[in-house]
């Protein structure tokens, strides 16, 4: 957002330089003055960041050229509930609100040889989450991009638990073609949820911008992809009987996810640390 606060022209007549300096009006500076703040810490951010991965001495070697790329893919990983997850610009960067998912998945009573599906799974980070905190469980992650599945593998085999996930490569939008054999007691899915307009007024829109779309932008309002999951499930019986689906919901569209799955029931709700209700758990009636 810019103020106009000064104008200089030559005067017609005596030819002389002529400056006016204009107050900026307090609503622009304020504006002003937090954008300024916010960049500035994401500037040290970034910095912190970049350091905890590859040290401070080697941080210093960074130039301009790579500083306007989110740490993550300057370095090629992205802490995530304490485990270091390689990363690409091939999926979507892991976020800290995301966690809330794997809270509240790990919040119910499961025995320790569940069955679970991650629809969208990117780098993995979620799917081996649960996996590495559910001993003897075993999943299935899908996802569009054999890249972002190539990832995936290469984290289960940096965590020792290849052997307990399976990767398919299929769009999400045909769930019901999909093949899995079996059901799941566990489907957990942080799917694309922003509509165009959304990605529009994102303030941070730097940050989406070397990410892949494809993680993040829905059609229909970003129902696009809820409308997918809810039919995929019920037309194939993905779930097993009492099984749970979690998802990550924006603050924005949460209410309409519900109005969605308003023939399912709503077990539980979780915030995350900006207190916005960030997941769902949900059961079949």
């Amino acid at each position: 957002m810019m103020a106009l606060t000064g104008v200089s022209f030559n005067h017609p007549i005596k030819n002389e330089r002529v400056v006016i300096n204009i107050e900026e009006p307090e609503k622009f500076e304020s504006t002003r003055r937090r954008e300024e703040k916010f960049y500035e810490e994401k500037e040290v951010s970034w910095h912190r960041e970049v350091e905890s991965i590859v040290g401070k001495e080697d941080a210093s070697r960074y130039g301009e050229d790579v500083r306007s790329l989110p740490a993550a893919y300057v370095t090629g990983k992205k802490m995530f509930r304490g485990k270091q997850f390689e990363v690409s610009n091939q999926v979507m960067i892991p976020r800290e609100a995301t966690e809330s998912l794997i809270e509240l998945a790990l919040s119910q009573s499961w025995n320790s040889s569940i069955r679970i599906l991650d629809l969208g799974t990117g780098s993995g980070c979620i799917l081996l989450s649960l996996l590495m905190e559910i001993p003897n469980s075993t999943g299935v992650g899908l996802d569009i991009s054999k890249s972002a599945l190539e990832i995936a593998d290469r984290n289960s085999q940096k965590f020792g638990i290849k052997e307990r996930v399976e990767w398919k490569e299929a769009d999400l939008r045909c769930l019901e073609t999909v093949e899995f054999g079996g059901k799941f007691d566990l489907i957990i899915s942080n799917p694309p949820y922003l509509s165009k307009k959304d990605m529009k007024s994102v303030l941070d829109l730097k940050s989406f911008e070397h990410e892949p779309h494809l993680a993040f932008v829905a059609e229909e309002d970003g129902l696009e992809f809820y409308r997918t999951i809810k039919r995929g499930i019920e037309r194939n019986g993905l779930l097993n009987e009492g099984g749970s689906l979690i998802l990550e919901v924006g603050n924005a569209i949460r209410e309409k996810v519900e109005t969605l799955f308003s023939d399912w029931k709503v077990i539980q709700k979780k915030s995350d640390k900006q207190d916005f209700i960030r997941c769902l758990l949900l059961k079949r009636k």
